[in-house]
């Protein structure tokens, strides 16, 4: 195994002589060839491609087989861990997620490589797409040659790991951090062929090609279907393992994958107008080629101790090269768009959908731009102080309540556009101004249900929630009048609407308290009655338990508190004492009970029997988990009626055995969802915890679902549509 990870990072270590020299022969095919012939570096992309997937599996299988050795297996896995855990750990730290993303890259670049589209570019063009695409594999290859190569090793192996953070270990990381650097990596492809062609000089061969949007167009949407299930599984994976409560804080990191979402979805949107209507095709690409610009951003802000958050990467020493190369492509698109010819067609007025969807597009950026400032801002502010050399003061950044008062109301004027624009023709007339009234009646009725009937009176969050439901009711009209066409963005439009509702709700009318019970006690919230019955403790190691009754033995392990049933006796852990130091192991109190009998407590040896009764225990081993816990148990209920339990944990992880975790629970519901996290037992035997209510926060997941999702339609439907013309019908 340690020579196929030497292997490896020589591998790489070619990739980035590949990627120089692809982009060597670019540039010389570009200056020196009449007819531009891109055709070896292709070959050097598929080689690159296969080099990339070759370590990726080294690396995966270095997890799988405990191989700690590999310095990035030993910092981000132990072997407490499931394999599942162990495996994501690839993208665990930093160095695992940069190949990742890499790998994201060439698999989409490889992808677009064969398809027809790319074989229709004229030479020019493609030369100066590999340029842009090779130049961006070489700046990957770079670090992760040098300050995050994951094949460094340790000598001598280490025999277990550090383990993987707690907060990873929940099902989240499974999907959230790939899912988001294939949406990274996926738009590169269409911000390379972008700006390719904006630097294309032969027009005639351009005028034959297609757009690059069209081109890019599936890639775009399986990109931005990907990104925006990410970000929402991030949110959901904060709600439920922060134990805070919440499913976005406008946390650096957050507002880090945010920022390239919103820039993505403007540039959607640019490409009705660009490609239907040959319109503002530099705009377009600009802000195309910001999309590509500010996942790096995302990427400066994780991993370059920019701005304090409570989960970035460490930057190992790439923050400053990251930040010099977000500059400087930065200033290479706003170059490109600069020299590119300005489209001579003039833009439709507001009235019409070209203005509302322009207008879109712009409320779009301006979110983007002032989350980009109001994370940055303690970086911004302290800039006149270092100008005039004044002393530094620890700076202040923007709270949660600056982006809910700004972001909201813009997110809401944005819905207000998606509820008129089904209805608004290009040209300014309006469509079925039956169904725009009922949507314009369906309004004021719904301001006066959520008022009266709701009891919903914060202005903001009113408004908000009417426009939503006004939304979803408007877009549903529209499929019905469409006969069940335009599914895609009817569903990408409804799930939104459906996020904001619940955004517009769960925020505003949470009700929280922190509260101190014995068993018994119970309390009163927002129309919920808690009661705490119980509370119990697993211990990390498990207990292999050998019961012999005459002739007959049997084995169980013990993997929870649950009692174990032998004959007339009750056999329950009481505690597992480690005793490593003795000869015997580690020792075990259970408690014995016989019917209606004072329990006996009985301590056993690690393969000493004990006769209890009619019946022989011995302790076999004992396994050991990733952590223990400890849980209390409530019992909701509402209006009389029994809601669920509640069992919410306070978990010691074997990696970080001074650092408790507490582990939220809910019981789901479409109208008000209760939350409870549970942070210890005090001397005197009470359970401290916190218990909250969420109103409508699952229409936010549902709704995600629903608006990530829709774009498969549309891409089903662009395959389906080729499928046809390839075959010649109509």
């Amino acid at each position: 195994m340690t020579e196929l990870i030497i292997l490896s990072h020589y591998l790489v270590l070619l990739t980035l002589g590949l990627t120089l020299y692809g982009c060597a022969f670019s540039c010389y095919q570009l200056l020196y060839k009449e007819s531009a012939d891109s055709r070896v570096i292709e070959h050097t992309n598929t080689a690159i491609t296969l080099i990339y997937i070759f370590v990726s599996l080294v690396l995966l299988y270095a997890f799988y087989s405990y191989d700690f050795s590999v310095k990035y297996v030993h910092n981000y896995s132990d072997k407490s861990l499931p394999l599942f855990y162990r495996l994501t750990a690839f993208w665990g730290g930093q160095a695992g997620s940069l190949l990742f993303w890499a790998l994201s890259v060439v698999a989409c670049g490889l992808a677009f490589q064969h398809t027809n589209s790319y074989k229709t570019l004229s030479g020019e063009t493609r030369c100066w797409y590999l340029l842009f695409y090779f130049t961006c594999l070489a700046f990957f290859s770079f670090l992760l040659t040098t300050y995050n190569d994951p094949f460094v090793l340790l000598s001598p192996a280490p025999d277990n790991g550090q383990g993987l953070n707690p907060l990873l270990q929940h099902p989240g990381m499974i999907f959230h951090p790939p899912l988001l650097l294939l949406g990274y990596g996926g738009f590169t492809i269409p911000a390379c062929l972008a700006l390719a062609q904006a630097m294309s000089t032969n027009t005639t061969s351009l005028s034959r090609e297609t757009s690059w949007y069209k081109s890019t167009r599936v890639l775009m949407l399986a990109a931005w279907l990907s990104l925006s299930a990410g970000i929402v599984l991030g949110a959901w994976w904060a709600y439920m393992e922060l134990g805070w409560g919440g499913y976005w804080a406008w946390d650096p990191v957050e507002n880090a994958s945010l920022v390239p979402w919103f820039f993505a979805t403007a540039a959607i949107h640019l490409g009705f107008v660009n490609a239907y209507r040959n319109k503002a095709g530099r705009f377009h690409t600009l802000i195309m080629g910001l999309t590509y610009v500010s996942a790096f951003f995302a990427t400066w802000l994780v991993r370059g101790n920019v701005v304090a958050s409570i989960h970035a990467f460490s930057s190992g020493g790439v923050g400053p090269i990251i930040g010099m190369y977000v500059l400087i492509t930065a200033i290479a698109v706003f170059g490109i768009c600069f020299i590119m010819p300005k489209s001579k067609n003039e833009l439709n007025g507001l009235e019409t959908r070209e203005g509302l969807t322009l207008s879109t597009a712009i409320l779009l950026l301006t979110i983007a731009v002032i989350i980009m400032i109001a994370t940055l801002w303690p970086v911004i502010s302290l800039i006149p102080k270092r100008l005039l050399g004044e002393p530094l003061v620890n700076s202040v950044g923007l709270g949660v309540d600056f982006y809910n008062r700004v972001i909201l109301p813009l997110f809401t004027v944005i819905i207000t556009i998606l509820t008129v624009c089904p209805w608004v023709s290009w040209n300014g007339e309006l469509r079925h101004k039956k169904y725009l009234s009922a949507v314009i009646l369906a309004f004021f009725v719904c301001i006066g249900i959520v008022w009266t009937v709701f009891e919903i009176t914060i202005p903001l969050a009113l408004l908000a929630t009417s426009v939503a439901v006004t939304c979803i009711i408007s877009w549903s009209l529209y499929v019905y009048e469409q006969k069940y066409n335009k599914l895609s963005p009817a569903f990408v439009h409804i799930g939104l609407a459906m996020m904001v509702l619940g955004a517009a709700i769960s925020g505003p009318y949470k009700m929280e308290r922190d509260v101190v019970m014995k068993p018994g006690d119970s309390i009163f919230i927002d129309g919920f009655d808690v009661k705490l019955t119980s509370f119990y403790t697993l211990p990390v190691y498990y207990p292999q338990l050998t019961v012999t009754k005459g002739d007959k033995s049997d084995t169980f392990v013990m993997k929870n508190s649950n009692p174990l049933k032998v004959g007339e006796y009750t056999i329950q852990i009481e505690a597992v004492i480690d005793n490593r130091t003795n000869d015997h192991g580690r020792d075990l109190d259970l408690v014995v009970t016989k019917g209606e009998e004072t329990p006996t407590l009985v301590h056993l040896k690690l393969s000493q029997p004990k006769e209890i009764g009619d019946f022989t225990v011995r302790v076999e081993q004992t396994e050991l988990n990733r952590f223990s816990f400890t849980a209390i148990e409530l019992i909701v209920s509402k209006n009389g009626k029994d809601v669920g339990a509640l069992i919410p944990q306070r978990r010691i992880y074997v990696t970080q055995p001074n650092k408790p975790y507490s582990e939220a629970v809910t019981i789901f519901s479409l109208g008000k969802e209760i939350y409870a996290t549970f942070s210890g037992i005090d001397s005197k035997g009470r359970a401290h915890m916190r218990i909250s209510t969420h109103p409508l926060v699952n229409w936010i997941w549902l709704g995600a679902i629903i608006m990530s999702l829709a774009p498969l339609l549309h891409i089903l439907g662009l395959s389906n549509r080729r499928n046809r013309n390839e075959s010649g019908q109509d």
